[in-house]
């Protein structure tokens, strides 16, 4: 359930991604509505779903899938923003190792 905030935060994005990829536009332009509805399916499927149904996307699909990803990795609370923290916590720890947290509780310090 997305508030007013994450739409128009959906909408914004979807903008500067059509904006910076013209390939995406290009190949989002002749899509249908068979690849809405098997792109909107795919990404509704979860991970050992999608292993199991073993979906075969067409390539106008999967550019709809691709920038469903990017734009729901700059939409906080989503999916895709918390899979995209995680990894870079990840990256982040590989690069400069195990990060420590030094907490005081005491008030006279």
């Amino acid at each position: 359930m997305f508030n007013l905030s994450q739409r128009h935060a959906v909408n914004h994005h979807s903008k500067i991604v059509i904006r910076t990829d013209p390939f995406l536009a290009a190949e989002l332009a002749t899509a249908d509505q068979r690849d809405l509805s098997s792109a909107l399916a795919y990404k509704s499927q979860t991970y050992k779903q999608r292993q199991a149904s073993r979906v075969t996307l067409t390539p106008k699909a999967a550019a709809l899938v691709n920038g469903m990803t990017r734009v729901g990795t700059h939409i906080e609370g989503s999916p895709q923003s918390f899979a995209s923290l995680r990894s870079d916590l990840t990256a982040a720890t590989m690069a400069y190792g195990a990060w420590t947290t030094f907490l005081n509780f005491c008030p006279y310090e």
